[in-house]
């Protein structure tokens, strides 16, 4: 009888600027192992999230489509509260993201490497 492999931990990258989202990915795939999707926009991350289950999401804030990231992330919350969140932004005021939306909210200028270094952690939490 084979072992049963367990599943690889999984993060659905949410942002409409496709360098961003790929300089991530890339680094969530080949540092941290872990199985990314990407969607350039919020219908996109909900109809990959109809199809499968994932450890993390990660969402820009100001995503040019319905829903934004914010609203994303609240959906998220309510159907797969298990499921760590967090959001990227360039914006700074307080009163733009409340704590209960993401576990963690991140400036988009850091670099991919800390954001998927903060991803990883809360990915292997997911569990």
């Amino acid at each position: 009888m084979k072992p049963i492999q367990p599943q690889p931990l999984s993060c659905l990258l949410v942002d409409d600027y496709a360098p961003l989202r790929t300089a991530v990915s890339r680094h969530l795939r080949r540092h941290c192992d872990i199985e990314v999707c990407e969607a350039p926009s919020g219908q996109t991350a909900l109809d990959a999230l109809d199809s499968r289950q994932f450890d993390v999401i990660v969402s820009d804030l100001r995503l040019h489509s319905i829903p934004n990231g914010q609203a994303l992330l609240l959906i998220c919350k309510r159907l797969w509260p298990d499921m760590r969140r967090v959001l990227l932004t360039a914006h700074t005021s307080a009163d733009l993201v409340t704590s209960d939306v993401a576990d963690e909210v991140l400036d988009k200028m850091l670099s991919p490497q800390m954001i998927a270094e903060t991803v990883c952690r809360l990915a292997m939490t997911a569990r």
